[in-house]
């Protein structure tokens, strides 16, 4: 087996990348376990990332290189399985993961422009208003993404344990697909309905690093 052939480093990336970015998530200042603070409080939000500004800045850089590492890998699955029964669903939910990572990506690249001091502070606002924008409607695409990704998914897949798992992923897109829309067109719930789509990661990084075994099993057994 080629340790450097391109299914093992998709299959190393999406082991690799969900976990990373999900790790450096739940450590970020202002996130669930360091100086917690509701997203709709946007100025307490700025003060805890300015007052954290190297730690933010590193965990935001981490999330960014796990979220790059899941894109790749996942391109990989659609690779290996291209013609497959799945494959339009694949591709449409490749294509939509793909999108919102991309907006993810702003997230963070904004949250280190305003955990930095030299945005003016007139600035901090709209800046923080446009992540949020994106946070939401990446939110939709990922969640919409993992649905139609875990569905093609499905179609192709044997074994009970990975049929499940696939199956409550595919629960959890739903779930927090809805629970971003939810926050989009509601913004008293949004604090709320956000801590339940951001729940599903759980979900999702699980299943994507059994997906990520099942990559690499599939490259041995060939």
């Amino acid at each position: 087996m080629n340790l450097l052939s391109t299914n093992k480093l998709g299959a190393i990336s999406l082991v690799v990348g969900p976990a990373l970015a999900f790790i450096m998530f739940l450590i970020q200042p202002g996130g669930l376990l360091i100086d917690s603070t509701p997203g709709s409080d946007s100025v307490g939000l700025i003060g805890v990332w300015q007052a954290n500004a190297v730690m933010v800045k590193i965990t935001s850089g981490f999330v960014m290189l796990g979220l790059a590492l899941m894109a790749f890998g996942l391109y990989e699955v659609h690779v290996a399985h291209r013609g497959s029964r799945g494959d339009g669903l694949n591709m449409a939910g490749l294509a939509l993961i793909s999108v919102g990572v991309i907006a993810w990506l702003g997230v963070q690249s904004l949250t280190i422009t305003l955990a930095s001091t030299f945005p003016p502070q007139e600035a901090w606002m709209p800046v923080y208003a446009i992540r949020t924008s994106l946070l939401l409607t990446g939110g939709v695409a990922v969640g919409l993404g993992i649905l139609l990704f875990a569905l093609s998914v499905l179609i192709d897949t044997r074994g009970i344990v990975f049929t499940i798992l696939t199956w409550l992923a595919a629960l959890a897109g739903l779930v927090g697909m809805a629970e971003w829309i939810v926050a989009i067109f509601n913004a008293d719930a949004m604090d709320s309905a956000t801590t339940v789509a951001r729940s599903m990661y759980i979900v999702y990084v699980v299943w994507l690093i059994t997906l990520g075994v099942r990559l690499a099993r599939e490259e041995e057994a060939e």
